[in-house]
């Protein structure tokens, strides 16, 4: 008896053992917890650097009757030819700082509006000679130099972005743009001395000696305008990104009034002539580190 109570306790046991697996396999399991990726929502602040580039074509148009006549190559010397129009290509660095707010409407479109502000050395220069005179009392040319510098300017942009994957956010901007331009701009008689260039006609004169600048002229203002461009912003921590992004910006129509410095005869007034740098538009590269809040 006593035996056959060990063998059936050994059966119960065997059964459970045999059970087991299906019942646990009957059991609900847990998932694994489900971690929420950050959204891009919120404020951020930042840094940015980068290179600017453009080239135009200066030219020129005179103010009055002796300057027309000057500019377009008419005073009548044998050989004579207009002011030279020329290039001026301008690059350098520009870098500063820059905040903005984004919002993630859903799990792929982002919308936001970012403003920043930059230091520039985007700068350059340069001039153009023409023949002002091919017979006696000599050969002479003219030469005519213009600068431009941009030197600080800054935006105010919406942006319209899709994730590319949740980390990485491609995007599209526009608006307003604002920046100082700073342009200059000099004429020079070239030949060799005792002569010189002098004109007087409807109460407008000027008076050139060789090789000394003739007329010249500066201005500095600040400028508005529009820039559209595109980006992309990638989120290696939860708090910060990196940036690359490519703006063109135009801060509208430039240009500087050349004036004679020094009068042919006492009583007219100086002549002068426009020095026409067309847009006051450039290029944008640069890379940016941003933190979120």
């Amino acid at each position: 008896m006593h035996r056959a109570l060990g063998f059936a306790a050994i059966l119960s046991s065997l059964a459970l053992a045999i059970g087991l697996p299906a019942h646990a396999a009957d059991m609900p399991l847990k998932a694994p917890p489900i971690t929420a990726l950050p959204s891009w929502t919120g404020f951020y602040v930042g840094g940015q650097i980068g290179g600017g580039w453009s080239d135009r074509t200066v030219t020129y148009v005179g103010n009055d009757p002796i300057a027309t006549l000057l500019v377009n190559g008419g005073l009548g010397a044998v050989g004579e030819q207009p002011f030279a129009s020329h290039r001026v290509n301008i690059s350098g660095v520009t870098g500063g700082l820059e905040a903005g707010y984004n919002l993630q409407i859903d799990r792929s479109w982002v919308i936001g509006v970012e403003a920043d502000f930059s230091g520039s050395d985007i700068k350059g220069s340069g001039s153009g000679t023409s023949v002002l005179a091919t017979a006696a009392p000599g050969f002479f040319t003219q030469t005519v130099a213009g600068q431009e510098k941009i030197d600080w300017w800054g935006t105010v942009r919406a942006r319209l972005g899709v994730l590319a994957t949740p980390d990485l956010l491609l995007y599209g901007t526009a608006g307003f743009a604002y920046g100082r331009v700073m342009l200059s701009d000099s004429y020079v008689f070239n030949g060799a001395p005792p002569a010189g260039l002098l004109g007087d006609l409807a109460g407008r004169s000027f008076l050139c000696a060789v090789n000394v600048t003739c007329f010249s002229g500066s201005t500095s203002s600040v400028k508005t305008g529009w820039t559209a461009g595109a980006g992309g912003e990638w989120r290696w921590t939860h708090n910060w990104t990196v940036k690359a992004e490519y703006l063109y910006v135009d801060l509208g129509n430039a240009s500087v009034n050349s004036v004679a410095n020094t009068l042919k005869r006492a009583g007219t007034a100086f002549a002068s002539y426009n020095a026409n740098f067309g847009r006051a538009d450039f290029h944008v590269a640069r890379i940016g580190v941003n933190y979120h809040f």
